[in-house]
């Protein structure tokens, strides 16, 4: 049985559809909403792995960065608006 390495890929496609955001604000959602898993509310191992969470979407091309930073946008592709009407 194998760990799912990005458990938050589609809270965070879900939270995107609304428009972009930056890692601490989908965390906060995510928090918000009781998702977390391991990594403790509002806790820097969420926004860690939020973080690396949005990171493989973007490699994937379902998400892109805007801006620079440490807390730059995130935003979805035309393939992650198309993912994302996937979703159950």
């Amino acid at each position: 049985m194998s760990i799912n390495r990005f458990p938050y890929q589609d809270d965070i496609l879900r939270q995107l559809s609304g428009g972009s955001a930056s890692v601490t604000e989908i965390a906060t959602a995510i928090a918000g909403e009781g998702r977390h898993s391991a990594e403790g509310h509002d806790s820097d191992e969420l926004h860690r792995s939020v973080a690396e969470n949005v990171d493989h979407l973007v490699h994937l091309g379902l998400v892109e960065y805007s801006g620079s930073g440490a807390d730059r946008a995130a935003a979805l592709t035309t393939a992650g608006s198309e993912a994302v009407s996937s979703l159950p």
